[in-house]
């Protein structure tokens, strides 16, 4: 059997924070850019009122457009009809944003942790432009399963010699609100578990904000990009190893107290009764009849609730490099292999060398929690169709990082190691045990009567053994058949 396959409840997340450039690196006009409309609002705040605002965010969403020149999408998403209708429909909600934008506010569309509902977001603009340049890094966590086992004892019961009764098993999945509460994003993703897991980061995040802001300045990104749980600002003493090991101490803080939140209301109850009790759920609970077939001994039948351990690996999959100056309409996302793009668009070309040496510097080799130093990015030589040098950086074709159980099991994923954690879950299932009782039920003469009846059994059997050995010595067909005849089947007097 193959333990080297993630669970379907693996997900993705990010963490984006600034390239910190010495002063002497300059961007290009490019990168001083603000919407055109924004600027004459800050020249006369008095040209732009807000019912046109409201009417015009309307009016380009209703029609498809991705975009309105006041509303932004973020990276990659596009309006659902769930929440075009929504906003439709809420007038005051409109009024709001309308007021929001003319104080130099810009709404973001994006999407809450697992990407089941969409969310607005209103980002204050900066009075004056401030170009920078930003790492996205993307992380994947998977889980595998790992041992599982015995877990407390919910029920025990005895059974009498010969007696028989029903049971009743309840569990924890029957009941719409107890399922929603013991789900959680490590064995069971769902809507419910990731709207916990978004609070439980948004948490996490914001004590690592408090603590990373009474060390050092942090600096904010502000991207319109969406940044699922983990922290958008990182101080200008810190490494890129460095911010992302608190990136990933924090979405494991995370996912431990998702797992103990869930664990609590995991609860199974074994009731023996012959009836089925009413519930919420629209699964049935399970019956089961038991009977105990000794004749001179009680039975106790132990019922434990199965745990399941999970190895949970979160590892670096991919970098993005972005360009922001504070304004959405303005944000630059690439992919890595497109870097040189990105930086001939916003970067002074005397300049542009030294900021990929620094940015590529951070990524070339990146530290595996588990196999030390591992090569990330490699340099693709190559020339365009004029001789000119064409080379890009890529992440590493086939990466591959591996995490040993044990000395017979190696989980492997498509990245670099970042944090392996171990989960212990309850589970909806059960373990029973048997445990025959050591006094016996009967008197001397009912223990005789069960005894002269087992020796008629084993007299009986040994009468038929003999008799198939003697079949076995005839060789006539015919005379094997009349002796079977005569042996299993013989007349009956009349």
């Amino acid at each position: 059997m193959d333990y080297n396959i993630p669970q379907k409840s693996s997900f993705t997340s990010y963490g984006v924070f600034p390239v910190f450039l010495p002063e002497k690196i300059l961007f290009t006009p490019e990168a001083a850019k603000v919407p055109e409309w924004f600027a004459n609002l800050q020249a006369n705040p008095n040209s732009l009122q807000e019912a046109t605002i409201k009417n015009n965010i309307l009016d380009e969403l209703l029609l498809g457009n991705a975009n309105s020149q006041f509303l932004q999408m973020g990276y990659g998403i596009k309006p659902r009809q769930e929440f075009l209708q929504n906003l439709q429909e809420n007038v005051s909600r409109q009024n709001f944003i309308a007021k929001k934008i003319k104080q130099g506010f810009v709404p973001i569309l994006g999407e809450n942790f697992g990407g089941f509902q969409q969310v607005l977001s209103l980002i204050k603009r900066p009075s004056t432009p401030q170009p920078r340049l930003v790492v996205i890094e993307e992380y994947k966590t998977v889980s595998f399963l790992g041992n599982y086992g015995a877990g407390k004892t919910l029920k025990t019961f005895t059974m009498l010699p010969g007696e028989e009764t029903t049971i009743a098993i309840r569990t924890y999945r029957e009941s719409s609100s107890t399922q929603s509460r013991s789900e959680n994003v490590v064995d069971s993703f769902s809507e419910s578990s990731a709207k916990e897991m978004e609070k439980l980061l948004e948490t996490e995040n914001s004590s690592s904000s408090q603590d990373s802001t009474q060390k050092s300045k942090s600096a904010n990104v502000g991207l319109s990009f969406p940044k699922i749980g983990l922290s958008g600002g990182t101080s200008a003493s810190k490494s890129s190893q460095s911010v992302r090991q608190a990136n990933t101490k924090s979405l494991n803080k995370a996912l431990e107290k998702s797992v103990e939140n869930s664990n609590s209301s995991r609860n199974v109850s074994v009731n023996t009764s012959s009836s089925i009790t009413a519930k919420e759920g629209e699964e049935e609970t399970i019956t089961r009849r038991l009977k105990n077939v000794n004749q001179s001994c009680t039975l106790n039948v132990v019922f434990r609730q199965l745990l399941q351990e999970y190895i949970t690996i979160t590892y670096l999959d991919n970098i993005k490099v972005g360009f922001t100056n504070g304004h959405p309409e303005i944000d630059d996302i690439v992919p890595i292999e497109e870097l040189d793009t990105l930086l001939k668009r916003y970067i002074e070309a005397k300049d542009i060398e030294e900021v990929r040496e620094r940015l590529i510097f951070e990524y070339e080799k990146v530290m595996s929690s588990e196999n030390g130093e591992k090569v990330f990015l490699a340099k693709i030589r190559k020339e365009d169709y004029d001789g000119n040098d064409a080379s890009y950086y890529t992440k590493v074709k086939n990466l591959e990082d591996s995490y040993q159980v044990g000395e017979n099991m190696t989980l492997k994923v498509a990245g670099v190691i970042q944090n392996v954690e171990k989960y212990t879950l309850r589970t909806d299932s059960l373990i029973a045990d048997c445990v025959l009782g050591q006094g016996a039920a009967l008197d001397c003469f009912s223990a005789k009567l069960q005894n002269s009846d087992s020796d008629k059994g084993i007299l009986e059997n040994e009468k038929t053994r003999i008799a198939l050995q003697i079949l076995e010595s005839i060789t006539d067909p015919v005379a094997k058949a009349e002796a079977f005849a005569k042996m299993f089947n013989p007349p009956k007097n009349v």
